[in-house]
């Protein structure tokens, strides 16, 4: 019951603090209760894949790649994100989403 995140562990590949943004993330979306997985991955070598699997995943940028983030919503690509407001832009596509699909939070 909640959402469930699905991260990468740290490598050299990713280019922001991964742990830091699963607790901010999880701190934001607390108040969802329905089942709901969220993938998180910080470079494109996992993050499509793992992204896809996914109710709602997003491949944050890893080291020497665009500093783009696309999102994936059952399994397919929705939305390209950039700029400063990502993380921002990323909670309300799930909210969104999970309005959408339960009519709740």
């Amino acid at each position: 019951r909640g959402v469930q995140i699905i991260s990468c562990p740290s490598c050299a590949r990713q280019a922001f603090p991964v742990i830091d943004t699963v607790k901010i993330l999880e701190d934001k979306l607390s108040h969802i209760k329905t089942p709901l997985t969220l993938s998180i991955i910080g470079c494109v070598v996992n993050g499509p894949g793992e992204s896809k699997a996914a109710n709602i995943g997003v491949s944050l940028p890893g080291s020497g790649e665009s500093p783009v983030a696309p999102v994936y919503v059952d399994g397919k690509k929705l939305k390209v994100l950039k700029g400063d407001n990502i993380s921002g832009e990323f909670i309300n596509m799930v909210e969104s989403y999970v309005e959408k699909k339960w009519g709740n939070k």
